[in-house]
């Protein structure tokens, strides 16, 4: 089907599902142990792995205890979702914000996206799987009491999908949602 497409709208397509990769080096997302307002925070990045089987790189910001490195008590937790052709190098402004609060903070590139596997961006319909191994991850996570979801556009979109899902919307306990599209026909 593709091929019968003018290459002019062969373009459009792949801006859409494989739009240009944001590469990065994980050093950008900061040094590991920082304080931020006070409160002594980590991050640990993991790997996590989708039901297609693509591994997905992902950041836990933590507030911490000092002594151990530890997370410092149970708490809320904030999953970023990032955009179309984004990373979670974008969640890294919000970050800051939620851990003065005392709340965790989760990062995940999506699959075909930043240093995650895969090549093609499906605007939330494969995404949500990724949500969704992030979510069974964090529920079984000892300093995660409730997740609330932050996604911006696709993100946002792939938010909406697993929040709709009989499976999961328990395990969410709030969603924000920015620039979100609910059609991507309209």
């Amino acid at each position: 089907c593709r091929n019968s497409l003018h290459p002019m709208q062969n373009f459009f397509v792949d801006l859409v599902c494989r739009p240009p990769r944001t590469e990065y080096d994980v050093k950008e997302l900061g040094p590991q142990m920082f304080e931020v307002g006070g409160v002594f925070c980590v991050r640990q990045d993991l790997i996590l792995t989708n039901r297609s089987r693509m591994s997905l790189h992902c950041s836990h910001y933590t507030p911490a205890s000092r002594k151990t490195g530890n997370a410092a008590c149970k708490g809320h937790t904030v999953v970023y979702l990032h955009g179309n052709s984004g990373c979670r190098l974008e969640g890294d402004e919000l970050a800051d914000q939620y851990l003065r609060k005392g709340m965790s903070f989760f990062s995940v590139d999506f699959g075909g996206c930043g240093n995650s596997d895969g090549g093609l961006v499906t605007l939330g319909f494969r995404e949500r799987e990724d949500v969704e191994v992030v979510l069974d991850y964090l529920c079984q996570h000892d300093a995660v009491s409730h997740v609330c979801v932050y996604g911006r556009s696709m993100g946002a979109a792939t938010a909406l999908l697993v929040a709709a899902d009989d499976r999961y919307y328990h395990k969410i306990a709030g969603l924000v949602l920015d620039s979100c599209y609910v059609s991507v026909r309209e």
